[in-house]
């Protein structure tokens, strides 16, 4: 692909370094809390977007990864997706990182909601029950504490619990 050669594909990682405690495993830069920069940090990305339309394609394939994405909040994901929608290929993959204990009923609705077409729950937490607790999109995922097909995005969001 060359720049600006809407034939050309891409694929789109943003980084949303915010979590809730730092892990002693964890080298990726991050930062604890700071809820108060959280709104300059989501104008930043969107503004880095934008400038960057004209070195590639539509989107095949994004990536929000972190950090913990979903500290973030269903508002903010979902004003970045909004961002990003636009920019995708047809059945573009949209995967948003989380941590089981910051996804509820409310969290997998907005996702759904914004277009995210999976979410990829952190192996960090092998502990927590992956029955009902594991979303995806148009297909089956696999729950990383237990390697099996866990949920539908399409059905979880009425059988959360």
């Amino acid at each position: 692909m060359t720049p600006g050669d809407p034939a050309g594909v891409a694929h789109l990682y943003v980084h949303l370094p915010f979590c809730a405690a730092r892990c002693g495993y964890c080298a990726f830069v991050v930062e604890v809390g700071r809820e108060d920069a959280r709104d300059a940090y989501l104008q930043a990305v969107r503004t880095e977007i934008r400038r960057a339309d004209h070195l590639r394609g539509p989107l095949e394939s994004v990536y929000l990864g972190g950090g913990t994405p979903t500290l973030m909040g269903a508002g903010r994901l979902q004003v970045l997706l909004d961002e990003i929608r636009p920019r995708c290929a047809p059945g573009a993959e949209v995967t948003v990182e989380a941590n089981p204990e910051t996804v509820d009923a409310a969290m997998v609705a907005a996702l759904a909601d914004a277009g995210a077409t999976r979410v990829s729950l952190g192996a960090q937490s092998p502990g927590t029950t992956c029955s009902r607790r594991s979303i995806a999109g148009a297909g089956p995922i696999r729950c990383a504490a237990r390697s099996t097909p866990c949920a539908r995005m399409d059905a979880c969001v009425s059988q959360w619990t």
